[in-house]
C-alpha cells in the first residue's frame, strides 16, 4: 500500500473523500481481463510490413498491463532482422543503439498515450522506417521542434513509475535521445515528431535520404512555392529515402540527367516506369479529353509536361495528409471537380494516394495521403 500511495496509484478523491485505486494502477498492474473490462478498446499493435504492404508480414497485438506491454514489445523488436543491433562506445561505455532508440519510442508511447481514446497505439515497421501513431491530447498541433519544445507529462504517475525501472528518464528525454542516437544508428537520418490528436513519430532507418538541399531543388523543379509549405511537409520531403542507384549522387542535375541515361531517376529509366503508370492511368481515363498522357523533351530540356508535374506536386504535398481544399490552393488549380477527376482519382487508382478515412470516402474531414507505394515511387524505387 505504501508503494501504491507513493506512486499515486492509490489516492483520495478530494471531491467525494473516497480512497481507491486509480486507472493508472490497473494499467500498470492489472490482469488482462481487468484492463479489458475498464478499457475494452485499448490495444498496442506492432505490424511488420516489408513485403505485404497492404496487410502485414508479422504482427503482435498487446492488450495486457503496461509492464508486460513494454517487455513484449521490446522482445519483438529485438527479433526483427531489419532492425539490427548496433553498438558504439559513449565514453568508455559500450551501448546498444537499437535498444536506446526503441526503449525511448516504446516507453514514451506507453507513458504519454491518451488511454480514454478508442484508437489503438500502432507501430508499423517498414523496410526504411518505423512509424508510431499514439492517441493523444495535443498541447498544440504540428511539427515538434527538438530544439525548442516544452515537454509535458501526459500521465505523470505512469511516467514516474516507469522512470524507476530506468525505462524513461526525465520529461522530454525521449525526443532528445532518439534525435541523438538515430543519427548514429543510421547516419544522416532525422526523426519526425508530429503533435496532433494522433501523435505521430517517424523513425527513418536509412541515412540515404533526399536531404535539405536536394529537397529544395526538387520542390523548385516541380514548381511548388516553398514559402507556402509548412515545415511538416518540407521535413517529410527531406526524409524521402533514395533508391540504391542514387545513394551516391550528390548533385540534383546528376540525379535527373545521369550519364548514359537521359533521366537518371529510376522512375524515369528509359521512360518505362512513367509509361507503365501512364497506361494504368489512361486505362481509367480513356474517355477523358483533358488527360493526354505524359511526355518530355528528348534532350531533357523540358523534364515533364504540365500534367505530369501536377501529379508529382500532389504526391509530394500529400506526404503529410492534405484535404482537397489545401491541395487545390497549393497547386493553384481552378476546378475542384477536374482536380479529382484528372489527378486525385487516377493517383488513388494506381495505389499512389489513399484516403485517410477509408471507410467514409465522403467525410467532411477526409484527407489524402501518399501511400508507401507512392513514397517509394518518389524516392526512385519505381512502381
Amino acid at each position: 500500500m505504501d508503494i501504491l500511495r507513493s506512486c499515486g496509484f492509490y489516492r483520495k478523491d478530494n471531491r467525494t473523500g473516497e480512497e481507491g485505486l486509480s486507472l493508472a494502477s490497473a494499467l500498470v498492474f492489472g490482469k488482462d481481463i481487468t484492463i479489458q473490462n475498464i478499457l475494452p478498446a485499448y490495444k498496442f499493435d506492432i505490424l511488420v510490413r516489408l513485403n505485404d504492404l497492404d496487410r502485414w508480414d508479422d504482427k503482435l497485438t498487446l492488450r495486457t498491463n503496461l509492464i508486460d506491454t513494454y517487455l513484449q514489445a521490446m522482445d519483438f523488436i529485438r527479433n526483427r532482422s531489419n532492425l539490427p543491433d548496433k553498438f558504439y562506445l559513449e565514453g568508455d561505455q559500450r551501448k546498444d543503439l537499437r535498444e536506446l532508440i526503441f526503449r525511448e519510442i516504446i516507453a514514451n508511447a506507453i507513458v504519454h498515450r491518451e488511454y480514454t481514446s478508442a484508437y489503438p497505439t500502432t507501430m508499423v515497421i517498414r523496410h526504411n522506417r518505423v512509424e508510431i501513431t499514439n492517441p493523444n491530447k495535443p498541447i498544440f498541433r504540428g511539427l515538434l521542434s527538438v530544439d525548442s519544445f516544452n515537454p509535458y507529462a501526459k500521465n505523470p504517475n505512469i511516467r514516474k513509475f516507469f522512470s524507476e525501472f530506468s525505462w524513461v528518464d526525465e520529461i522530454g528525454s525521449g525526443v532528445r535521445n532518439v534525435n541523438k542516437y538515430l543519427n548514429i544508428y543510421s547516419l544522416g537520418a532525422k526523426p519526425l515528431f508530429i503533435e496532433d490528436d494522433q501523435f505521430k513519430t517517424i523513425i527513418p532507418l536509412v541515412g540515404n535520404i533526399l536531404g535539405e538541399e536536394r529537397a529544395s531543388v526538387f520542390i523548385e523543379l516541380v514548381g511548388l512555392d516553398k514559402s507556402k509549405l509548412n515545415s511538416e511537409t518540407i521535413d517529410a520531403i527531406e526524409v524521402l529515402d533514395l533508391a540504391p542507384d542514387h545513394t551516391e549522387i550528390s548533385d540534383i542535375n546528376d540525379l535527373f540527367f545521369a550519364e548514359g541515361n537521359s533521366l537518371g531517376w529510376s522512375w524515369n529509366r528509359k521512360g518505362v516506369e512513367l509509361k507503365n503508370l501512364r497506361i494504368k492511368i489512361n486505362g481509367q481515363l480513356q474517355s477523358n479529353p483533358f488527360f493526354e498522357g505524359w511526355s518530355w523533351s528528348e534532350k531533357g530540356v523540358e523534364l515533364f509536361d504540365k500534367r505530369t508535374i501536377l501529379l508529382f506536386k500532389i504526391l509530394l504535398l500529400c506526404l503529410t495528409p492534405k484535404n482537397i481544399e489545401e491541395i487545390q490552393e497549393l497547386i493553384e488549380f481552378n476546378s475542384r471537380n477536374k482536380l479529382r477527376e484528372m489527378y486525385i482519382n487516377p493517383l488513388r487508382g494506381t495505389g499512389l494516394l489513399e484516403y485517410t478515412i477509408k471507410d467514409k470516402p465522403n467525410s467532411s474531414n477526409q484527407k489524402y495521403a501518399t501511400t508507401e507505394k507512392g513514397r517509394r515511387f518518389l524516392g526512385g524505387f519505381g512502381i
